[in-house]
Formats: C-alpha cells, sequence, structure tokens
C-alpha cells in the first residue's frame, strides 16, 4: 500500500517538475523568477511547513517520537557518510559531498508530506536540521580540507533551524492561535510540494541531456546515493530494535533523497570543480602553456563567469548591448530611407529643372 501511494505521489511531483521545464523552456519563468521561487520556497514555504506540522496537540507520546526520530537522523547519517568516505575518500570531495548528503528540503519534505500528511513534516524536520548542521561543519572540512572554515552561525541562523525552535515553543506551550494565523500558515504550507517542483523542473531544463547523459561518475554518484546509501541504511536499521515502523520509513525517504541542490553552491564556494557538481559546462581553456599568474587570472575569470550574480550581470550587458545594436541598426535604416528619398527629390527636381527648360524654349 505504501509503496502504491509513494509511486502516486512519485508520478504526480514529476508531473509537477514537467510543468516547470515546460514553462521555463516557453520563457514564462527566468531565471531571476526562479531565484525568487526559491527564496519564497525557502524563506516562506518550508518554514511554515514545519510550524503546521508543530500546531497539534502536545502528547509525551508525540515527543518521545520526535526524540526517537532525532536519534534515527543519527544513524541514517552515519550510513550515508560511512559510505561516502568508503567510496569517495577525500581524494574526490564533491562525489563525498554528494553521497553524503540528500535533498531533504527540497524533496523530502514535499514527498514525505504528500505519502504520510501534514503531520510526517514533524518527523523530517529532526533530518533537516541535521542535514544543515552537518553541511556547515563536517560538510564543509571535507569539500575544502579546511577545518577553519567551518561555519556555526550558518547552522543555527537558518530557516529551518529558526523554525524548528518556534514549532517546539508552539508545540509545549500549546497557545491558542487565531485561526486567521493557522488558516494563512496552513496555506503558505500547501504550495510546498507544487512550487519545490516546479523549481526543480526549471533547473532541469538548463540542463543538456547530452551532458547529463554522457558523464559515467554522475552515473556512479547517482547509484551510490540513491541505492547503496538506502541499502546500507536500512541494513543498519535492522541493529536497533527501535527503529522500526512509520517514523524509520519517513526517515529512510528523506535520506534516500537525490544528491542536494546546495553540492554546487558549496563546491563553488570553496573553489571545487563547481561545473561537474552543477552538471554544466562552461568555458574551458588549455593552461598547460601558461605561466602562474595568467593561469591566476584565467582561473578568477572563469570562476566570475560560473557565478550566478557575475552571469545575470553579463546577460543583463548583453541584452542593453543587444538593444543598442538594434536602435543603431535602426537608425541605419532610417539614414537609408532619408538618403534615399533625398536622392528621389533630387532628382524630382532636376525633372522639373528640366521640364521648365523645355517650356521655356
Amino acid at each position: 500500500m505504501i509503496t502504491q501511494i509513494l509511486l502516486q505521489q512519485t508520478i504526480i511531483m514529476f508531473l509537477l517538475m514537467m510543468l516547470g521545464l515546460l514553462l521555463s523552456r516557453r520563457g514564462m519563468i527566468t531565471e531571476q523568477g526562479s531565484r525568487d521561487l526559491s527564496n519564497v520556497l525557502l524563506y516562506a514555504v518550508i518554514p511554515c511547513v514545519i510550524l503546521r506540522s508543530y500546531m497539534s496537540e502536545f502528547s509525551m507520546d508525540k515527543l518521545r517520537a520526535m526524540g526517537i526520530s532525532a536519534v534515527i537522523a543519527v544513524i541514517a547519517f552515519i550510513a550515508s557518510i560511512g559510505v561516502a568516505y568508503l567510496t569517495c575518500g577525500t581524494r574526490h570531495r564533491i562525489e563525498n559531498f554528494a553521497v553524503a548528503f540528500g535533498n531533504a528540503g527540497f524533496i523530502g519534505i514535499p514527498l514525505v508530506t504528500a505519502v504520510f500528511g501534514a503531520e510526517a513534516a514533524f518527523y523530517v524536520v529532526s533530518y533537516s536540521t541535521l542535514v544543515n548542521l552537518l553541511q556547515w561543519t563536517y560538510g564543509i572540512v571535507i569539500i575544502s580540507g579546511k577545518k577553519e572554515t567551518i561555519n556555526l552561525k550558518m547552522v543555527f541562523v537558518n530557516p529551518v533551524f529558526i523554525s524548528m525552535v518556534i514549532g517546539l515553543i508552539l508545540f509545549v506551550a500549546q497557545p491558542t492561535l487565531p485561526s486567521v494565523v493557522t488558516g494563512t500558515i496552513g496555506y503558505i504550507a500547501d504550495a510546498n510540494t507544487a512550487l519545490a517542483m516546479i523549481i526543480l523542473g526549471f533547473y532541469l531544463s538548463k540542463v543538456r541531456l547530452r551532458d547529463l547523459f554522457a558523464s559515467a561518475r554522475l552515473y556512479v554518484v547517482s547509484a551510490v546515493r540513491l541505492l547503496v546509501v538506502p541499502a546500507v541504511t536500512v541494513l543498519i536499521f535492522l541493529l536497533f530494535p527501535f527503529a522500526r515502523g512509520e517514523i524509520t520509513l519517513i526517515t529512510l525517504i528523506a535520506a534516500a533523497t537525490p544528491v542536494a541542490s546546495s553540492t554546487a553552491i558549496f563546491a563553488q564556494k570553496f573553489d571545487q570543480d563547481y561545473r561537474q557538481a552543477d552538471s554544466e559546462h562552461y568555458l574551458e581553456i588549455n593552461d598547460e602553456h601558461l605561466d602562474d599568474e595568467v593561469k591566476c587570472v584565467v582561473h578568477r575569470l572563469l570562476k566570475a563567469a560560473a557565478a550566478p550574480n557575475v552571469r545575470r550581470a553579463m546577460e543583463i550587458e548583453d541584452e542593453i548591448l543587444s538593444e543598442i545594436e538594434d536602435r543603431d541598426t535602426t537608425i541605419m535604416m532610417k539614414n537609408k530611407e532619408i538618403e534615399q528619398k533625398e536622392l528621389v527629390i533630387e532628382q524630382n527636381k532636376q525633372v522639373i529643372e528640366q521640364n521648365k527648360q523645355v517650356i521655356e524654349q
């Protein structure tokens, strides 16, 4: 039964992704528009999903279940990090990061809530919070190779953690919230699945299928992330008698999600091969015959060209230059028309002059 529901919801989410892809291909969602939608999802919709999951009647059983979900999340991450280290080591930093961290926020929460209902997000929060904690600590060390780059501030100052703290307060204190507030939170939370999948559809529209299917490493990393990690996680769960039931299945679904989109962001931030991380190809230059100073400049230019804000600025410049070129072309055509009209006028004047001379004769 669960498998059938999961399959149905996966098909629905796939169709929503196709809608996002179609809207992108038709030019109805732009690069800036996708970033705006992502911000709405991250800073408004997902926090409301988490808050709504906590807005339920308090009970010690639920509190105990949340504690168990946190322990299960830790076990799941021990499995994924262990598999990532054994298969990728420290030589392949991006692959290690990609295998260790799934997309629990964009895909995990919508999928779990679609299958198990809105309250299921209550148990996914532990996993999502652990994702943020480990990405900004262990993840940074793995992808950069430097312990001093750890950013604890980002662990606690992010929408998921803040909404979890507020949600816990609401769950324990049980204040009576106005129906207007709960209704608003509910309406915003309902947009979670559709919005997340449409955004992912936009991302999919920007990937060339030839590049996507041509990389052997992408196949290997995807297989490890989607097959090996869940399988190892299940085997480890079997060692713990309490790791059973719906809570464990919810955590397993979150742990079995595809590679996190943050992989490309972290790769670019810490000067790794961000092109591979995002499955996109930018300008490649053979720098073997360049001296160190020129290499440094070239690498900085390539990195700048790959940065979203710089790319957007370059696109705007291209649009402005294109408009200027179109304007100059229009002016040139107008000038030619004027010259032709002046030539016709001059010819008419000559004809009139000739006619005058004929009349005078």
